[in-house]
Order: C-alpha cells, then sequence, then structure tokens
C-alpha cells in the first residue's frame, strides 16, 4: 500500500489517522513476522490507527519487507490469488 493510501482510512474514509512503530516479535506471544527480522534487529510493523472509527491497519516495515525472501524457498509463500 502506498504512503498516500495511508493517509485515508479504509473503513471510514476519515483522515484522523495516528501511526507509530512495534515489533512484530511476541516475546511471550508468536513472532508475527517469522524469518523477517535478525539476531539484533527484531522485524517491525507500522501500525496507523483511526482516530474516527478505530480501524487498526498493521504494515511490515521497509527493512522486513526488504528481508522477504521473494524465491518461495523460505516461510513466506506467494498466494496465487
Amino acid at each position: 500500500m502506498s504512503d498516500s493510501q495511508r493517509k485515508v482510512c479504509p473503513s471510514c474514509g476519515s483522515t484522523d489517522l495516528y501511526m507509530t512503530s512495534t515489533s512484530a516479535n511476541g516475546g511471550h506471544g508468536p513472532t508475527l513476522l517469522p524469518k523477517l527480522g535478525e539476531l539484533f534487529r527484531q522485524a517491525k510493523f507500522d501500525l496507523y490507527l483511526c482516530g474516527k472509527c478505530g480501524h487498526v491497519s498493521f504494515f511490515a516495515d521497509q527493512e522486513s519487507l526488504e528481508a522477504l525472501d521473494r524465491t518461495g524457498q523460505g516461510k513466506w509463500k506467494q498466494q496465487g490469488w
């Protein structure tokens, strides 16, 4: 999704959006972006929250996307739909 699309809530169309980043490694829970981090650099999410309707969107950060193995041999498999 492009940066311009992230400026509008996909649920209600509001532009009252807030953003933060957080680790995708679960600590006590599951690792949500497996194999996209490194030993000392955890994979991260950029989170967007709509201040009007409460919709939340998660996006892998740019470093995590760059670590994605696009050959289909790793943990992540490309969907054909």
